[in-house]
């Protein structure tokens, strides 16, 4: 499907979607995240997320969650807490937030 608005200059599509690998979408607090950003807003290296710091925090889902295990990169297991993606560095990485893109809103919406 295209465009028909008389006003559209050109025909876009009207279904596209956000690519995982490069952005995260808002409105899930970039939970949908799949890319390879491993470093923190300020640099800092991220270590991988099934390290046995995890344990406390069983919430997070990742330890056993194979979309996740053994990952550097960064991820929002938590979007009730946490407002970006983060990255774990053996700190609290709730607070290590990754410079993840933002998707385009109308990428982020459900599908046609």
């Amino acid at each position: 499907e295209y465009c028909s608005v008389p006003n559209c200059r050109r025909a876009t599509p009207l279904c596209s979607a956000a690519d995982k690998a490069t952005c995260g979408c808002n409105n899930v607090k970039q939970s949908d995240y799949r890319g390879t950003i491993n470093t923190t807003k300020e640099g800092v290296q991220c270590v991988a997320w099934n390290v046995d710091d995890l344990q406390n925090y069983p919430e997070s889902g990742l330890k056993n969650n194979n979309n996740s295990e053994g990952n550097i990169f960064c991820r929002n297991p938590r979007p009730g807490s946490n407002d970006y993606a983060v990255c774990n560095t053996g700190d609290d990485w709730d607070e290590n937030y990754c410079d993840v893109p933002m998707c385009k809103p109308h990428e982020c919406m459900p599908p046609c």
